[in-house]
């Protein structure tokens, strides 16, 4: 079967809150026929010159999976910047038994990763971060998500302590 959409011939324009167009852990759900007006819904963090304080939760869509907008009514990031803490790592999911997106993303914060979830009914409104657990610090990086026959599969990167200096990491 093919892929609903190729490699890009060139650089595409991601628009950032900060104006860096410089995203980082994109996360695409596509809907053949669309979802609230788009076929493609992307979830990601602009990390413009790896400055983490820019790297909170945004929401893109984009009806060839080319040319990316932020859908009208939403203003990005959707998750704020947290003092003496960033966000990062964002994954995102369609339940298809509440016909909502759901975007997880990781909190670095008091030397720990944390994996938050928040929902939406229209990709425009977002509910309250919801906690889903902790690990310790760079012990939960990238986290992958897959909704299944109402089961929910999770994959992370454990760096150990080391973080993105690890020496060696670990799928869990």
């Amino acid at each position: 079967s093919s892929l609903p959409v190729s490699n890009a011939p060139d650089y595409q324009t991601t628009p950032t809150h900060d104006g860096s167009g410089q995203a980082c852990h994109p996360d695409i759900v596509y809907f053949p026929d669309g979802w609230n007006g788009y076929k493609y819904w992307m979830a990601m963090t602009p990390y413009p010159m790896s400055n983490r304080n820019h790297e909170n939760p945004s929401i893109l869509v984009s009806q060839d999976g080319y040319n990316w907008e932020v859908p009208e009514g939403l203003s990005n990031p959707i998750v704020l910047h947290q003092k003496g803490g960033w966000n990062a790592d964002t994954d995102l999911i369609y339940n298809p038994d509440t016909d909502e997106l759901w975007m997880y993303y990781v909190r670095f914060k008091n030397n720990l990763c944390t994996l938050y979830r928040v929902r939406s009914q229209n990709g425009i409104t977002w509910s309250d971060e919801e906690y889903v657990f902790s690990r310790p610090l760079f012990q939960m990086l990238s986290p992958a998500i897959v909704y299944k026959d109402g089961l929910y599969h999770l994959w992370y990167v454990d760096a150990n302590s080391n973080g993105i200096h690890a020496d060696h990491t670990v799928v869990k």
